[in-house]
Formats: structure tokens, C-alpha cells, sequence
């Protein structure tokens, strides 16, 4: 059983919405983390506020809060998922 489904009902209850990636948002993603690997990914200033932003949002989360102790300084959710989707951080 896939993951999005053993969790489906309890996602409904928050009024999450899982939606696939579509092939190009994946071929973006791993793009992007090739070029994080090889060190030439360039962020913008968009995309770090939006890392900041993505961030400290997760941080006030009780939820982290209780699952999470530490998180990688490397860690980044993909800045082309950002830059597709401006209503995530809202």
C-alpha cells in the first residue's frame, strides 16, 4: 500500500490534497538537485527567502517540533517546486 494512501483519510480530515508530480516537475527536481551536487545551482534571492521561508514555517510546527531535532544545514525543498508553486507558502 502506497504511503499517500495508507494516510489518504487522515489527509482528507486537514484538507490536504495530494497531488502527483507531473514528469516535468520531477525532470525540474532532479535537475536542480544534479546541479546542487555539482555545486552549480545558483539561488536567487527569491529562492533563499523562500527556503527562510519554507524553514521557519516548519520550525513553529508542533508536529516538527516533536519529530525533528535537527535538520540538515544542506537541506532544501526543491526552489524550482517554490518558483512553480508561489501559493505553497501561503
Amino acid at each position: 500500500m502506497a504511503q499517500t494512501e495508507q494516510y489518504k483519510d487522515g489527509y482528507e480530515e486537514a484538507g490536504i490534497d495530494v497531488i502527483d508530480l507531473t514528469s516535468d516537475e520531477i525532470t525540474l527536481v532532479v535537475q536542480e538537485c544534479w546541479a546542487r551536487l555539482e555545486d552549480s545551482f545558483v539561488e536567487t534571492y527569491n529562492d533563499i527567502n523562500q527556503q527562510n521561508q519554507f524553514w521557519k514555517t516548519m520550525r513553529e510546527s508542533t508536529l516538527f517540533k516533536k519529530q525533528h531535532d535537527f535538520i540538515h544545514p544542506k537541506a532544501r525543498l526543491a526552489s524550482t517546486f517554490l518558483r512553480n508553486n508561489p501559493n505553497f507558502l501561503r
